[in-house]
């Protein structure tokens, strides 16, 4: 379980060993070449899963991008229910604006 001081403690969410590796990884994903067109899709899965699983992200940074994501998710998710709700406000005048006229 992480810590809250973990989170604030720096200015990105990796360090820097998990960033480079990050780095590494889209790097090799760019310049894949599959031995068969035909099965591009699943080739480049399995080649991705064994860079995920090379290149994993220690636990620290595992836990404050979980931390960050679940931050994210949960501010869009807000956003979204604002917005629907405007939305269906607009609608729902714009329905009575009709029936009134």
């Amino acid at each position: 379980v992480c810590s809250a001081s973990e989170f604030n403690t720096a200015k990105s969410v990796l360090c820097e060993a998990c960033s480079q590796n990050q780095v590494l990884k889209v790097r090799q994903l760019a310049t894949f070449t599959p031995f068969c067109e035909a099965s591009y899709d699943d080739e480049v899965g399995r080649y991705k899963d064994y860079l995920e699983n090379r290149y994993s992200l220690c636990d620290i940074c595992s836990c404050k991008v979980d931390h960050y994501l679940t931050t994210q998710d949960k501010k869009l998710t807000s956003a979204m229910k604002d917005e629907h709700l405007s939305l269906l406000d607009r609608l729902k005048n714009k329905c009575q604006q009709t029936v009134s006229d």
